[in-house]
């Protein structure tokens, strides 16, 4: 299945965005492993912001994000903490459904618990 992996990121603390970042990337790791094909935005936007000095600008990267959802059969929000917050997956997630996206959450704890993970 070809899955759009949104996650929250914009945080004022620097370790919280770096925990969200290695959070994310390890579930979309562990969905590949299962033989998904998966966009997650913020595995791929992250590094190449570095270059761009904008990594904090959730609305540039969005905006770069969102065409990638139409691509998706399915969008998978990751629960991370404050993700109910998120402005950006907000966005996301008004395109996925007005897509008609098959939704899913992921509790970040469970998952990991659940699943053979990459390590």
């Amino acid at each position: 299945m070809k899955i759009y992996l949104a996650a929250p990121y914009s945080h004022r603390f620097r370790l919280i965005r770096y925990l969200r970042y290695r959070r994310t990337n390890r579930v979309a790791a562990t969905l590949i492993k299962q033989g998904h094909i998966v966009f997650s935005p913020l595995s791929h936007s992250v590094p190449i912001s570095r270059y761009l000095g904008n990594a904090n600008d959730s609305g540039f990267w969005v905006e770069q994000d969102l065409s990638h959802i139409d691509w998706c059969e399915a969008f998978y929000i990751l629960r991370l903490w404050g993700w109910g917050k998120s402005a950006g997956i907000k966005r996301e997630y008004v395109v996925a459904m007005r897509l008609k996206k098959i939704i899913s959450r992921i509790d970040y704890g469970d998952y990991m618990r659940t699943r053979k993970a990459c390590f």
